[in-house]
């Protein structure tokens, strides 16, 4: 069955949503919790994708020479992005097979 419109934009948007709730949670317990091996490994984990896309655009990293000009927000995009790509794979494959 195909999706109605509707129903598609409400998927993208409540995708949006959740990637920036994903997005603020990580951020938060990298911020708020203390410091322990396993939860910098959750959250370096967690972040894996959007450090790929980053190094794509900045291979040295962020600390190189003079310093790289806007590599947090090309970091936070990218967080944003493969959070919300995945949140709207999960919603469409859940509501394909709930529509059967």
């Amino acid at each position: 069955m195909k999706l109605e419109k509707k129903n598609l934009w409400s998927i993208f948007v409540f995708s949006a949503v959740l990637s920036l709730a994903s997005v603020g949670l990580l951020t938060l317990v990298d911020r708020l919790v203390l410091y322990s091996p396993l939860r910098s490994q959750i959250t370096d984990l967690a972040s894996a994708p959007a450090f790929l896309i980053t190094k794509l655009f900045y291979p040295e990293g962020p600390h190189t020479g003079a310093g790289s000009p806007h590599w947090g927000l090309v970091f936070l995009a990218a967080n944003l992005a493969v959070y919300w790509a995945g949140w709207l794979i999960l919603f469409l494959i859940r509501s394909r097979f709930a529509n059967r």
